[in-house]
C-alpha cells in the first residue's frame, strides 16, 4: 500500500474508508509522511528531539530516561477541563500526537515538520455511490466488511440502538456470533443492570449466544484503575474504561480476536440530548464568535445549568469553541481557578482550550445547527472513545471494529443531516430503517454504557483521602480548593463525584509514572 500511495500521492487518502496509521519515508525527496485514519481509531505518536525522529503507536515506547515524568501545564489544563487530552497534545510536551486525518511532512534535512494538512474525504454528502442506497442497505454493507473472513464474531452488547442494530446484521452473517454485555451485581443502583437485561431479550428473539460479564467490585476499583491507566499509558477519568476492561479481558479469554461495537452513531445521528436542545433554539442569537459576551456565556457555565440555558448558549456563536466546550467542562476555567495556586490558569485554560478546538477545525464547516455534532465526532469520538476503545481492545488483542463509523454510513448520516436541516435527531432513522428494534425490546432512553463511580467513590474512603493528598503535595494545587472534595461521595451531587473522580484518576496516573 505505501508504494502505491508513493506512487501517485497522499491524495488518494482520501478515498481510504477504514483504520490506519503509518509513516512513509520518501527517499526522493528526504522527508518523512506520517498519517491517520480520520476518526484516530489507530494512534501515532512522534517525538523531534534534533537530529533524532521517533515514532510508535504507543506513547510509553517513545518515553527517555532523561524526560522528566510531570505532566506538562498545557495537557494538565485539557485533562481536567475536558477528562481526555485533544491531539496533537501528550502528557510530556516534548511527544505529540499526530492529528485524526493528518498528513504531516517532515524535513530530514532540518528535522522541522514542513507541512500539516488534513485530508478531505469525499463523503460530505453522501457521494455518488450512496445514491439510491437506503441507511439499512449501507449499514448491512459495512457490518459484512468487518466480518468477512472470520469465523468467529463478539458483539460489545448494551441493549441500546446502535449495539442492538450490530446484533441484527450480525446475526444475519455468523452463524458462529456471540455477545457480550455487562451485570453489575456490586452496584448501588438497579438501573446499572438495565442494559443487560435488554441485552438478553435482544439475544433470546435473535437466536445470538450472550455472556453477562461479571463487572468489578468496589474493593477490586485501585487495582483495575491502575491496570486502565497504565493500558491507556495517560490520564482518562471516563469510568466506563475501567469496566471495558473487564469486559473485553472475558472476551479474550473466550477465545475472541474480533469484536464488534455500536460507536460512533450518536455523533453522526444526533443522539445526545444536547444535540436536540440545540436544534430547537437555533437561531435565536447571532452574536460574533470572538465578541466578550460569548466567552463571558461560557466562563459562568456550569454543566447543572438548564439544558435549555446552554443551548441557547451555543446559539450565540456556534463556530465559537465554547460553543462546543460548554457542553463538556469536567472543571470550568472558573472552577479550575479554585483548585489551584496560580490563578492565571484560568485564562490559561480558556486560551488552550479554545485554541486546541479551533486548531482541529478542518473546514469552515462549523456553523449552527451541525457544529456541535461536529465536534463531537471530530474531537470526542476520535480523542477519547476512540482512542480508550483501541488501547483496551488491543491490550488483549483483540481487532474492535465499529461498522457506524464506516465512511459510506458517515456520508450517508451527513447527506440524510443535511437533507433535513439537522431537524430529525435522536436517531430517529434509525428506528425507521429498523423498525424490530422496538419487537426486541430496546429501549429509547438508553443512557450509554455507565459504571457506578458514586459507589466506587464512597466504598473506597482511603483512595479518595490518598489522592487529594497526593495531589496537595503539588505546588500547583491549592491544598483548600481540593479539600472542599473530600466530602463529595457524601453529598452525592454528581457533578461533583465526576470532578473527585477525575482528580482520582488523576493522582492515581501520576503515582504509576514516578
Amino acid at each position: 500500500m505505501l508504494k502505491y500511495l508513493g506512487n501517485v500521492g497522499f491524495n488518494r487518502l482520501d478515498d481510504l474508508n477504514g483504520m490506519y496509521a503509518f509513516a512513509f519515508y520518501s527517499k526522493s525527496e528526504n522527508k518523512l509522511y506520517f498519517s491517520r485514519d480520520r476518526l484516530g481509531k489507530k494512534p501515532l505518536y512522534v517525538t523531534i528531539e534534533g537530529i533524532s525522529i521517533r515514532w510508535s503507536s504507543t506513547v510509553e515506547s517513545l518515553e527517555s530516561p532523561n524526560t522528566p515524568n510531570v505532566i506538562s501545564d498545557e495537557a494538565l489544563v485539557q485533562y481536567l477541563s475536558l477528562g481526555y487530552l485533544i491531539d496533537p497534545t501528550c502528557t510530556k510536551s516534548n511527544n505529540f500526537a499526530v492529528k485524526p486525518g493528518e498528513i504531516l511532512c517532515v524535513d530530514l534535512v532540518t528535522s522541522q515538520v514542513v507541512t500539516s494538512i488534513i485530508s478531505s474525504p469525499k463523503i460530505e454528502n453522501g457521494g455518488d455511490t450512496l445514491r439510491g442506497s437506503s441507511l439499512r442497505e449501507v449499514i448491512a454493507n459495512s457490518v459484512e466488511d468487518r466480518v468477512f473472513g472470520h469465523n468467529k464474531v463478539a458483539i460489545s452488547l448494551s441493549g441500546g440502538v446502535d449495539s442492538s442494530i450490530v446484533a441484527i446484521e450480525v446475526a444475519k452473517k455468523s452463524g458462529n456470533a456471540f455477545a457480550f454485555t455487562a451485570r453489575w451485581s456490586d452496584s448501588d443502583k438497579e438501573r446499572y443492570n438495565f442494559d443487560a437485561d435488554v441485552a438478553e431479550r435482544v439475544c433470546s428473539k435473535l437466536n445470538l449466544k450472550i455472556e453477562q460479564v461479571e463487572m468489578i467490585k468496589a474493593s477490586e476499583l485501585v487495582s483495575e484503575l491502575t491496570k486502565f491507566l497504565t493500558t491507556l499509558q495517560e490520564p482518562n477519568n471516563n469510568p466506563s474504561g475501567v469496566s471495558m476492561l473487564r469486559l473485553y479481558s472475558r472476551i479474550a479469554e473466550s477465545g475472541h480476536r474480533l469484536a464488534l461495537t455500536g460507536d460512533g452513531s450518536d455523533e453522526i445521528f444526533g443522539g445526545y440530548a444536547r444535540h436536540t436542545a440545540v436544534s430547537r433554539v437555533r437561531n435565536i442569537l447571532n452574536i460574533g464568535a470572538g465578541s466578550l459576551i460569548t466567552k463571558s456565556f461560557a466562563d459562568v457555565h456550569e454543566s447543572r445549568t438548564p439544558l435549555y440555558r446552554r443551548a441557547i448558549g451555543t446559539q450565540i456563536s456556534p463556530a465559537s469553541p465554547f460553543s462546543w466546550l460548554q457542553w463538556h467542562w469536567i472543571f470550568t476555567p472558573r472552577e479550575i481557578v479554585h483548585i489551584f495556586n496560580e490563578k492565571s490558569v484560568g485564562t490559561m485554560a480558556s486560551v488552550l482550550l479554545a485554541k486546541s478546538v479551533l486548531d482541529l477545525d478542518k473546514k469552515d464547516h462549523h456553523k449552527n445547527p451541525e457544529s456541535l455534532m461536529r465536534r463531537d465526532h471530530e474531537i470526542w469520538l476520535a480523542m477519547e472513545s476512540n482512542r480508550k476503545l483501541d488501547r483496551i481492545s488491543m491490550h488483549y488483542s483483540i481487532e474492535a471494529r465499529s461498522p457506524f463509523q464506516d465512511d459510506r454510513v458517515v456520508g450517508w448520516a451527513n447527506s440524510y443531516m443535511k437533507s433535513n436541516k439537522y431537524k430529525r435527531l435522536s436517531k430517529e432513522v434509525l428506528w425507521r430503517e429498523y423498525p424490530e428494534l422496538s419487537d426486541l425490546g430496546v429501549r429509547k432512553d438508553k443512557a450509554g454504557f455507565t459504571s457506578p463511580v458514586g459507589h466506587w467513590l464512597r466504598s473506597n474512603p482511603n483512595l479518595v483521602k490518598s489522592s487529594l493528598d497526593y495531589l496537595s503535595r503539588d505546588n500547583r494545587f491549592n491544598k483548600g480548593g481540593l479539600n472542599f472534595y473530600r466530602d463529595a461521595p457524601q453529598r452525592g451531587q454528581y457533578r461533583e463525584l465526576m470532578q473527585l473522580w477525575t482528580l482520582v484518576v488523576l493522582a492515581t496516573w501520576l503515582q504509576i509514572e514516578k
